[in-house]
């Protein structure tokens, strides 16, 4: 991959909304956007190139999770939660291994924050499933149909 390439690369892996991390295959950070700092609620600093991810007490989950990819090769739509300041925060996390010819180069993360989503799927299982003339509860129904 040439310099510019390389740049291009590393420019929309920095703007990607979603957390990216790439470690080797000891845990040592080689990437890590800025969304995965705040998805995951930590700074540049505790998240920082050249650190081990497995020694970051907060994020002490991805030596499990690193463990069972090893086995598997691809963990895919996870759900983590992250407890911060009485909140708990929610991740869907896809993870897979970097190889090369059987060589396992390191990981690759990727995550999302899920925690309103998790929120509005609470709110519809607490309504009722049913108003009483058998119509959805608080969803708009169709009107007629619309002749040609």
């Amino acid at each position: 991959m040439d310099n510019s390439t390389a740049q291009i690369v590393s420019k929309v892996i920095q703007s990607l909304d979603s957390g990216v991390i790439v470690i080797d295959p000891s845990g040592v950070i080689l990437i890590a956007n800025p969304s995965a700092r705040k998805h995951l609620k930590v700074s540049e600093e505790i998240l920082a190139t050249g650190k081990n991810i497995f020694d970051i007490e907060h994020l002490s989950f991805f030596k499990e999770i690193y463990s069972e990819l090893m086995e598997t090769e691809v963990i895919s739509r996870r759900e983590i939660s992250i407890e911060e300041n009485d909140e708990t925060f929610t991740l869907g996390l896809t993870g897979s291994l970097i190889k090369e010819e059987n060589i396992i180069l390191g990981a690759v993360f990727l995550f999302t924050d899920l925690t309103e989503i998790k929120r509005l799927q609470q709110i519809l299982r607490l309504c009722p499933q049913r108003a009483p003339g058998g119509d959805q509860a608080g969803l708009p129904q169709p009107g007629p149909p619309v002749p040609p």
